[in-house]
């Protein structure tokens, strides 16, 4: 079967595909697709969005790049979410090893029927792998949106293409260096699907090919995904603030719950502000969330230095807190010339 082959097959099972650029690095346009680009960021009609199941657009396509690569979009229109392991440091069957470690198993057995079902494998053109599993199902979004709200997290309908996925956990040294590299592609995101062949030779190939059915994401895994798994520091943070919400609950200055509430929430998404603040903008997001508590700080709801400690046990990946600049962001940050957080932000009758 040739590539062209593949790819119809592909669309057969009822999974769009597109032509993606068999060059290699440094070419900017290495496995980019052959497609007209989107007309505005954020818009999806263009580039991997405008992949076709349509046996006579494929072959056009391939007509045109009869050597093209086969882009494969992950996410819901193929119903999967694949883990790419990039062996940059170590071989990829330690990391492989080392991932199976840290979630028990990758496999998935029914308790019903005692079917194992296990994720598809695919070697990458790089000596990497991509691990196929199934698109989240609606019980497992609730799971995850409980789960959030318990640990004090955002919860977002859907799984993206985070990079690094593993870097808080690497940051706090709960996880081996295996661990490094790994990253996710879920909607919005792309693969390179077997049998695609690069302009050099370097192909990818199934080590087990995708069948009709993959197990779901293993909920360790998944909570590093979506953060409904914490890190040892995330969890003494948080414990720290479920006390200090405690000691202000029978305060007679936060008696309505629904300002505890609100304050509880505006400390949450403080730290998540600052936690996930993206290469380029961490300072600026650590500020920001500095900024946040002070208000709270000054409001009477929360001590300084916890509010620092709370900052310090949230830093983004890649900032460290011996970092001497970071200390002077979160000075500034918490000494920031605005109004103190009052309870009447919340209108009437919401007052302690």
């Amino acid at each position: 079967m040739t590539v062209l082959d593949h790819a119809l097959d592909l669309a057969l099972r009822g999974w769009p595909v597109f032509p993606a650029n068999p060059a290699q690095k440094p070419d900017p346009f290495s496995k980019a697709p052959h497609l007209p680009k989107a007309s505005a960021p954020g818009e999806k009609d263009g580039g991997h969005w405008l992949a076709s199941a349509d046996p006579g657009v494929i072959r056009g396509w391939w007509r045109r790049w009869p050597r093209a690569l086969i882009g494969f979009p992950t996410g819901l229109r193929t119903q999967c979410v694949v883990i790419d392991l990039d062996p940059k440091d170590v071989p990829v069957e330690a990391m492989l090893a080392a991932l199976t470690r840290f979630c028990g198993r990758l496999r998935y057995e029914d308790p019903e029927t005692g079917e194992i079902v296990e994720p598809a494998f695919a070697f990458t053109q790089s000596g990497g792998l991509h691990l196929y599993f199934a698109w989240p199902t609606e019980a497992e979004f609730a799971e995850m949106e409980r789960n959030l709200q318990r640990v004090g997290g955002i919860f977002k309908p859907t799984i993206g293409s985070p990079t690094d996925v593993f870097r808080r956990f690497l940051k706090a040294g709960e996880v081996g260096p295996e661990l490094a590299h790994i990253d996710v592609r879920g909607e919005g995101g792309y693969v390179i699907a077997p049998p695609s062949v690069m302009v050099d030779g370097k192909a990818y190939s199934w080590a087990i090919p995708r069948g009709e059915i993959l197990p779901p994401l293993p909920r360790r895994l998944r909570g590093v995904i979506t953060g409904e798994f914490l890190t040892e520091a995330e969890r003494q943070s948080r414990r720290a603030a479920a006390r200090s919400q405690q000691r202000r609950g029978s305060s007679t200055e936060i008696a309505d719950r629904r300002v505890k509430a609100a304050v509880d929430a505006a400390i949450g998404r403080a730290l998540d502000m600052a936690r996930t603040a993206a290469p380029g903008s961490r300072n600026r997001g650590v500020y920001d969330a500095a900024v946040w508590l002070g208000r709270i700080v000054r409001g009477g709801f929360l001590g300084r230095a916890e509010a620092e400690s709370m900052l310090f046990a949230n830093l983004p990946a890649g900032v460290p807190p011996t970092e001497p600049k970071i200390k002077h962001t979160i000075s500034n940050g918490l000494d920031a010339p605005v109004p103190a957080f009052s309870p009447a932000e919340l209108g009437p009758g919401r007052a302690a």
